[in-house]
């Protein structure tokens, strides 16, 4: 397929892509196959645009290529510009293939196109090379990693296709484990073909096991390591493009938007981030959705490796800087889309910087689908590497998220997570938080006695600390289940208890309200009703949120009933 992006009609073609994806081999490729529509030849110029050896320069390269081209040594000229004159009036009556190969920019290799018509270029490069689309028209090709079907296949002709086929599992691991990179594919099918005794399924175990990136190369040739590639990419970048790629690789998660970049740099969310751009031309980043930007698999991993180099007084803040703009951002989308579900932040340490903004639920509710994942394995990994109480006021915090994503599992796992790094500090507010949120999914699933122990569990944590506002949220929680669940009594119970908390949160108190409410109507007590629904209505009012006006009206669930999502 990506042959047919090659444009013999075109002045030259840019073949890009990162380091290690191929793009030397598929040049090569067409060049044997298209062999007989240039007559008087190929040439062939590795310039070492990205190579630990010196690049060549614009001069070297082509007092190389006059050479090939029959030109004898001393009647090329010394100026560049001379020498450019030289080449295509060489070349003005030929039909000529040049391939340049690793070319580090667009000043690297203009000088050296063919303006022969019957000639072309084949150029490879890491780099977009935006400025020969524009300004020569060149066609390009943009390289990707392999489908998993396309990465068997190269397995195939490396091992043989019976020894891949006998470990088909172990091949689709290893294939998985390469991130689908041609280059680091090619490394362990090598260093497998040199063990014939040793399976697919071990040497997946083996590289799991280790440092990847350190065992993805051939023993005795350590610059055909993929470490080795991915560094030459790295060093190409200005100082401030490599802070931000090492900065990328704090995110615990799999991607980042241009204000999590912004955040790691320190900067305004507003400001621009050109770094990003840099590294999409350099193929370090790619944008697969507009404004979201990941790596694959062994790049993200360089990346993370980067970052740990990074000295911890440069680390810890960049990372808390990120985890304080998620949970900020959090609770602005919280306010708008469920206003009754507060985010509780950390007594331990201040947050810093501000949060996204959103113009209205859509839009948060856009935020928080696309930041899922982000988040999700945030709250995962500080409750394991820290700063701890992150994981549980993340988890906490995605609380009104879980419906969407229960299918995921991911709330879920952020949860237990939160909940184990609590116990571990026997942090009650944590605990409780943990609780509440186990509460949420059980009823979620419908296993109501499950939800009503969840939350019995919290109380007992809040209580420790006299926690009046969680112990508000809840008791009107227990209220909820007891509802649902036909035990009206109990559930008077509970939502009567409920509001002998003082809690100055009016969203909160109208949902206390307006269970009463329905748990009043239910009993057939409509003037006890009338008189909570109207509480209700006056703090709903006096909030002026529509949505908690709305849970006030009509007495009826919003999204999961009355519940006392704040806590």
């Amino acid at each position: 397929m990506a042959l047919s992006g090659i444009r013999r009609d075109a002045p030259a073609t840019v073949i890009t892509g990162t380091a290690g994806i191929g793009k030397t081999a598929l040049a090569v490729h067409w060049a044997h196959q298209v062999a007989a529509h240039y007559p008087d030849g190929q040439l062939y110029l590795d310039l070492r645009g990205h190579a630990t050896d010196p690049a060549l320069t614009a001069s070297e390269a082509l007092s190389l290529l006059l050479q090939s081209l029959g030109v004898p040594g001393e009647r090329i000229p010394l100026d560049l510009n001379l020498q450019m004159g030289l080449y295509r009036s060489v070349l003005a009556n030929r039909r000529v293939l040049v391939v340049l190969d690793n070319v580090l920019d667009v000043a690297h290799v203009r000088p050296l196109l063919p303006s022969g018509h019957d000639c072309h270029a084949l150029v490879t490069s890491r780099d977009t090379l935006t400025g020969l689309v524009v300004r020569e028209g060149a066609a390009r090709i943009s390289l990707d990693i392999l489908p998993a079907a396309e990465s068997l296949e190269l397995l195939s002709v490396q091992l043989g296709r019976d020894r891949v086929d006998a470990e088909l599992g172990g091949a689709e691991e290893l294939a998985e484990l390469c991130a689908h990179l041609p280059l680091a594919l090619r490394i362990a099918a090598a260093n497998l073909a040199a063990r014939p005794a040793q399976s697919l399924a071990g040497t997946v175990a083996e590289l799991g096991g280790t440092d990847l990136l350190a065992r993805l190369q051939v023993v005795g040739d350590p610059e055909s390591a993929v470490a080795a590639a991915f560094d030459l990419s790295y060093r190409s970048l200005s100082v401030e493009t490599q802070r931000l790629f090492r900065l990328l690789g704090v995110i615990p998660g799999p991607e980042a938007s241009r204000e999590a970049a912004a955040v790691l740099l320190g900067r305004e969310l507003s400001a621009p981030v050109l770094e990003l751009d840099e590294l999409l031309a350099a193929h370090l980043l790619s944008e697969p959705i507009l404004g979201r930007y990941r790596s694959h698999d062994l790049l993200a991993l360089y990346a993370k490796q980067l970052a740990d180099t990074e000295p911890q007084e440069t680390r810890e803040p960049a990372l808390h800087r990120l985890l304080s703009w998620y949970l900020l951002s959090l609770d602005a989308a919280n306010r708008i889309i469920m206003p009754n579900g507060w985010v509780l932040f950390p007594d331990e340490f201040p947050l810093t910087g501000s949060p996204q903004t959103f113009s209205g639920p859509h839009d948060a509710q856009a935020w928080l689908a696309a930041e899922h994942a982000n988040l999700i394995t945030a709250a995962i990994h500080v409750s394991e590497y820290g700063p701890a109480p992150f994981a549980w006021h993340l988890a906490h915090a995605l609380r009104a998220n879980f419906d969407a994503h229960r299918s995921a599992g991911g709330a879920l796992a952020a949860n237990q997570a939160g909940l184990r790094a609590a116990e571990a500090r026997d942090h009650p507010l944590g605990r409780g938080m943990c609780h509440m949120c186990f509460g949420f999914i059980a009823m979620d699933i419908g296993d109501l006695d499950a939800a009503l122990e969840e939350f019995n569990s919290a109380k007992i944590q809040f209580d420790r600390i006299g926690f009046a506002r969680g112990l508000a949220a809840a008791w009107n929680d227990s209220a909820e289940v007891c509802t649902r669940s036909g035990r009206i009594v109990e559930a008077l119970h509970h939502a009567s208890t409920a509001l002998t908390f003082h809690t100055d949160y009016a969203p909160s108190r109208a949902v206390h309200h307006a269970n009463l409410a329905e748990i009043f109507r239910i009993q057939g007590n409509y003037t006890a009703s009338q008189r909570h629904a109207q509480e209700a209505l006056a703090l709903a009012a006096g909030n002026g949120n529509p949505q908690t006006a709305a849970v006030a009206k009509l007495g009826l669930p919003l999204d999961r009933g009355h519940l006392e999502t704040g806590i």
